[in-house]
């Protein structure tokens, strides 16, 4: 359910929506003159990746994933666990309009290669995915 909340003060419109998880993408756009309508969405909500997986190929492994809805992520950085145990970016990728990526890393010489993908919202917050464990054999 959402509750919508509509100021005016000084030519300025906000529209304020109660979210349950307090988690919110503050949108401004300007109107005419000195106006701007601010709206608030439930940015928790867009976080959700639908799968990510990983399969071998002739060309490398190839890397695919999908999420549900682009509103407020600003991108994924995918990571691929280095020789020392560390995750290290490899690639990034802004948000697409379908939600769908695939990414081939051709660099693999290991015969087993773990991934993860970074997602990263506005606000800084950074979340992280399921591990992928490929191999090339």
């Amino acid at each position: 359910m959402e509750t919508r909340i509509i100021l005016t003060v000084l030519c300025f419109t906000m529209s304020l929506l109660s979210l349950i998880r307090g988690l919110y993408l503050i949108r401004l756009e300007q109107k005419q003159g000195t106006g701007a309508t601010i709206n608030l969405h439930d940015a928790a909500d867009t976080l959700k990746l639908v799968f990510f997986n990983g399969i071998k190929s002739r060309n490398g492994i190839v890397l695919l994933w999908k999420s549900n809805t682009q509103m407020s992520r600003w991108g994924f950085s995918i990571e691929k666990k280095n020789d020392k145990g560390e995750f290290v970016e490899i690639a990034h990728f802004y948000s697409a309009a379908n939600g769908q990526y695939r990414f081939i890393d051709s660099n693999t010489i290991n015969y087993e290669t773990e991934y993860r993908l970074k997602q990263i919202d506005p606000f800084g917050g950074i979340y992280y995915s399921k591990k992928v464990l490929t191999s090339r054999c």
